[in-house]
C-alpha cells in the first residue's frame, strides 16, 4: 500500500429501518366564526367556475376541468392540508404558484358532484361538509397572469417579446386529448396570424411552441382550460476562442482505452483532427451540420485532456483519457447565418440522447446557456420557478441515472455587450450577474469559473472567481453555483489574452486556441465526473455528486465576505488528488441507499481508540456531504422538491452511550431545506469515546402527496485527526479494531487529475 493513499471504506450494512409515527391527525378544520355567507359565497363561485367551463374553448375535447382553490393567508397548501383539500374538492393538485394558493384538476362529473356537495354546505341547518370547506377562500378559474410566466410578461412589458412562446399542457391529459388541444389552438391562432411551429414531449407533458401575438397569447391562457403554462422561447449561446499556435507533427497521441465517458451538448466537434477523433465516439447532428466547430472542440478537448494541455504538449506526448459524444446543437441556415438550437428542440434532443445513450454515458455536458429571444441578457435563474429545460435535466437525471453538468453562464452574456461599469468585483451583486438558465437545476452540477493565471494587467488573481463568471444563488436561494474550476482570466480592459486564458484545441484540429468562459470551466468538472463512474462501477450519481463537492475547497480573500465568495464559489474546487483515496489522517466512509417516506436510517461507522485514547488533547473531526434525489416538480414553484432528508450525528459518549452532537463553534451545517445536498462539519475535542457512532437520515416531507417511491441518497463521511499525528494512521486502526467490519471501495490505483 502506498505511503499517502488509503482505500475509501464501503458501508455496506445499516440498522433495522425505523418508522416516524405520523401525529399530526392530519389537523383540525379550518375553524370560521359564521358559515352562512361563506357556505354561499363560495357555492355561488362554485357556479360561475361552472359557467367558465361551459364557455371554454376546450370543454368538449378534453375530460378534465382545471380550476383555482385559494386558502387563507398563513395556511400552506404544500402540507397535509393540500392533500385534504385534494379530497375535499374531488381533484389532484397539480400547481401552486403561491404557498396559499392550489390548481386542482378533476374530471367534469367529479366537478358536478362536488357543486352538488357545495350545495348541501350553503342549504343544510348544520352546514353539512364545513369541515371539509371551510379552509376555502375563493373558488375561481385560474387566470391568464398564473399561467403565463414573469419572464413572458417582463418581455411583453418592455417590448422585447420575439412573436413566439412556448405552451405547456397540463400533465393529466390523454394522448389524444393533447393532439385534439393541438389542433384546436392551431385552427384558433390561423385567423389571428399565429401558428404551431413545432411540438415536444417532455417528462413534465406535452410542450408546444407558437407564433402569437401578445393579445393572442392572452387569450390563448383564458379560454384553454388544457394550457397549464405560457413561457418565452430561449436559444442557447456559446463563447468564442482565439486561435493559437499550430501544434508540432512530432507531438505523439497515446490510444484512448478509457470506458470514461461524456456526451456534450454543443456547436459539433471537428471531424479532421488526429489529437481527437481517436476519442470521439460519434458526431450527432439533430437538427443539421454544424456552423462553427469552434467551440464544441474546444469543450471536447477540455474533457478528454483536462486542463493539463499546455505542460502535457511540452512533453511531447498527449494521453487522452475521456471518450466523447458530440450533439450539434447550433447548425445554420439556407445561407450560411448560425441557428442555434431553440429551447423546445433542446427539450428533444436531451431526452431522446439520453433515453438512448443512458447506459453507457452517464455523464452530460451543457456548456450552454439560455438568452431569451429578441434580448441581449441571459435568462436570469428566478426565485420561485424552475425553468423548463432545468426542470427536464431534473427529471432525466432521476428517471436514468444520469448527471447533468451545466455551466453558471457569462457576464455579460454576449461579447457584444458594454462589460460593467462598476470596479471587479461591485458588479457581482447587480441581479442582472445571476446565474442563468439551467443552472438552477437541482440534481445537476452547476460549474463556475476560476482563474488559474494572473499577471499585472489581470482583472483578477489566481484561484479568485474569474471576472466573468456568474453569481448565484440559484432557484430559491439555494447554493448554486455547487463547485468551481479552472475557465481563464481576463485583462483590465475585459479583453481575452492567451497568457491569461485556458487552453484547447481549435477549429481546426490541428493548433491551440485559448479562451476564458464558464463554458471551459465545466468540462473540467464533467472529466472528473466521468473517471468517478469508470473507476467505481457502482456509483449513483448522487455519490458522484457527493464525492466532488466533499473534496472541494472554498478559499476565503480580503476582498470577498463569506456570503458573496459563496455565491460565486459554490462549495469550491474540487481536489481531484481525494476523490478515489483517503489518507492516514481522514478516512472516508461511503454510502449508498434509498429511504422510505417517514422511515428513519441509522448507518453506523467506526471511530477508532487511536483517535479517542491518545495523550494530551483528543480531537477528532467528523464531516459528511449528503446528495440525494427527491422527486420535482415544477408547476408547484417554491415546492419544486418534493422531498427532504434530516440528517443528525450521534457521537458515543464518553459513558458509552450515543448522544446527538450538539451546536457549537466548532460546527459547521449546510442544510437548506428542501436543497439537495447537505454538509456538516464538527471537531470534537471531549466527552468523546471510541466505537460506532451513527448517522441518522430521516425522510422527511412536510409537502402534500410525498412520492411512494423511495428517495435514493448517498453520502461521503470522513473521519480526521486535525493534528496529523505521525503516529496516527485510521485506516490501519480501523482494520486491526474491527477487521472485516468494512470493505475497501476499490483497490488503489494512480490519482485522478485534473
Amino acid at each position: 500500500m502506498s505511503d499517502d493513499l488509503r482505500p475509501h471504506l464501503k458501508i455496506s450494512e445499516h440498522k433495522p429501518l425505523l418508522e416516524r409515527k405520523f401525529t399530526g391527525g392530519g389537523g383540525g378544520s379550518y375553524k370560521r366564526t359564521e358559515y352562512i355567507n361563506h357556505s354561499k359565497k363560495i357555492f355561488n363561485e362554485a357556479q360561475t367556475l361552472q359557467k367558465f367551463f361551459d364557455d371554454s374553448l376546450d370543454k368538449n375535447i378534453i375530460k378534465h376541468r382545471y380550476f383555482r382553490v385559494e386558502l387563507p393567508e398563513g395556511v400552506n397548501i404544500l402540507t397535509s392540508e393540500g392533500k385534504k383539500l385534494g379530497d375535499a374538492v374531488l381533484g389532484d393538485l397539480v400547481g401552486s404558484p403561491a404557498s396559499n394558493i392550489g390548481h386542482f384538476s378533476t374530471l367534469e362529473s367529479s366537478f358536478l358532484n362536488l357543486v352538488e356537495q357545495l350545495k348541501e354546505y350553503r342549504d343544510t341547518s348544520d352546514h353539512i361538509g364545513k369541515s371539509k370547506f371551510s379552509s376555502i377562500e375563493d373558488f375561481s378559474s385560474i387566470p391568464a397572469k398564473e399561467k403565463i410566466s414573469e419572464s413572458l410578461t417582463k418581455l411583453i412589458k418592455d417590448e422585447q417579446y420575439s412573436g413566439e412562446a412556448l405552451i405547456s399542457l397540463f400533465a393529466d391529459l390523454a394522448r389524444e386529448e393533447e393532439e385534439t388541444i393541438k389542433k384546436a389552438i392551431g385552427l384558433y391562432l390561423k385567423p389571428k396570424q399565429g401558428k404551431i411551429i413545432s411540438e415536444v414531449r417532455t417528462s413534465s407533458g406535452k410542450v408546444l411552441r407558437v407564433k402569437a401575438s401578445h393579445e393572442a397569447i392572452n387569450d390563448l391562457a383564458e379560454c384553454f382550460l388544457a394550457i397549464q403554462m405560457v413561457e418565452p422561447i430561449g436559444e442557447v449561446i456559446v463563447e468564442s476562442a482565439i486561435k493559437g499556435e499550430k501544434i508540432e507533427n512530432t507531438v505523439s497521441v497515446s490510444p484512448n482505452t478509457a470506458q470514461a465517458y461524456v456526451c456534450i451538448f454543443d456547436s459539433g466537434v471537428t471531424k479532421t483532427s488526429r489529437f481527437i477523433e481517436g476519442s470521439i465516439i460519434n458526431h450527432e447532428e439533430p437538427i443539421g451540420p454544424p456552423h462553427d466547430v469552434g467551440h464544441g472542440t474546444f469543450v471536447a478537448s477540455r474533457i478528454i485532456y483536462g486542463n493539463s494541455l499546455r505542460d502535457d504538449l511540452s512533453k511531447g506526448q498527449l494521453r487522452p483519457n475521456v471518450k466523447v459524444l458530440s450533439v450539434c446543437m447550433k447548425t445554420h441556415d439556407d445561407i450560411g447565418n448560425q441557428k442555434p438550437a431553440t429551447i423546445d428542440q433542446f427539450l428533444q434532443i436531451i431526452r431522446n440522447t439520453v433515453e438512448r445513450m443512458h447506459q453507457q454515458i452517464k455523464v452530460y455536458n451543457l456548456s450552454m446557456n439560455i438568452t431569451y429571444q429578441n434580448t441581449q441578457a441571459g435568462a436570469v435563474v428566478k426565485d420561485d420557478l424552475v425553468g423548463a429545460l432545468a426542470a427536464e435535466i431534473d427529471k432525466l437525471s432521476k428517471k436514468y441515472g444520469v448527471l447533468f453538468v451545466v455551466t453558471t453562464g457569462n457576464y455579460p452574456t454576449l461579447s457584444s455587450t458594454p462589460p460593467p461599469t462598476e470596479p471587479y468585483p461591485e458588479y457581482f451583486k447587480r441581479e442582472d450577474s445571476r446565474i442563468t438558465e439551467p443552472a438552477e437545476a437541482m440534481l445537476a452540477l452547476t460549474v463556475g469559473s476560476i482563474a488559474d493565471r494572473d499577471n499585472e494587467g489581470s482583472l483578477t488573481k489566481k484561484d479568485m472567481p474569474s471576472p466573468f463568471t456568474r453569481s448565484g444563488p440559484g432557484f430559491n436561494q439555494y447554493r448554486k453555483p455547487d463547485l468551481v474550476a479552472q475557465g481563464g482570466n481576463l485583462t483590465s480592459t475585459w479583453q481575452n489574452f492567451e497568457d491569461l486564458s485556458v487552453a484547447g484545441i481549435g477549429r481546426e484540429g490541428d493548433c491551440l486556441a485559448y479562451g476564458s468562459g464558464t463554458s471551459y470551466a465545466a468540462p473540467i468538472i464533467s472529466r472528473l465526473a466521468a473517471q468517478l463512474f469508470e473507476h467505481i462501477k457502482s456509483a449513483t450519481p448522487d455519490l458522484v455528486r457527493a464525492l466532488l463537492i466533499h473534496s472541494a475547497t472554498l478559499n476565503n480573500f480580503d476582498i470577498f465576505d463569506s456570503d458573496t465568495i459563496t455565491k460565486l464559489m459554490g462549495n469550491g474546487v474540487p481536489d481531484a488528488g481525494k476523490l478515489l483515496f483517503s489518507d492516514r489522517w481522514n478516512q472516508n466512509y461511503i454510502f449508498q441507499g434509498q429511504i422510505g417516506y417517514r422511515k428513519i436510517m441509522k448507518i453506523p461507522f467506526y471511530v477508532p481508540q487511536e483517535l479517542t485514547s491518545r495523550s494530551g488533547l483528543k480531537k477528532v473531526r467528523v464531516r459528511f456531504t449528503l446528495a440525494f434525489s427527491p422527486d420535482t416538480d415544477r408547476t408547484r414553484y417554491k415546492g419544486y422538491c418534493k422531498s427532504h432528508l434530516r440528517v443528525n450525528l450521534l457521537k458515543k459518549d464518553e459513558d458509552g452511550a450515543l448522544k446527538k452532537a450538539s451546536p457549537d463553534k466548532s460546527h459547521e451545517v449546510i442544510k437548506d431545506l428542501y436543497s439537495t445536498v447537505i454538509r456538516y462539519d464538527k471537531t470534537f475535542g471531549k466527552k468523546i469515546l471510541e466505537g460506532e457512532w451513527e448517522l441518522h437520515i430521516e425522510h422527511v416531507s412536510s409537502r402534500c402527496d410525498p412520492s411512494e417511491d423511495d428517495v435514493p441518497f448517498s453520502f461521503v463521511l470522513t473521519v480526521s485527526d486535525p493534528r496529523e499525528d505521525s503516529a496516527v494512521d485510521i485506516y490501519n486502526a480501523i482494520q486491526i479494531e474491527v477487521p472485516n467490519k468494512y470493505s475497501n471501495l476499490l483497490e488503489i490505483r494512480e490519482r485522478l487529475k485534473i
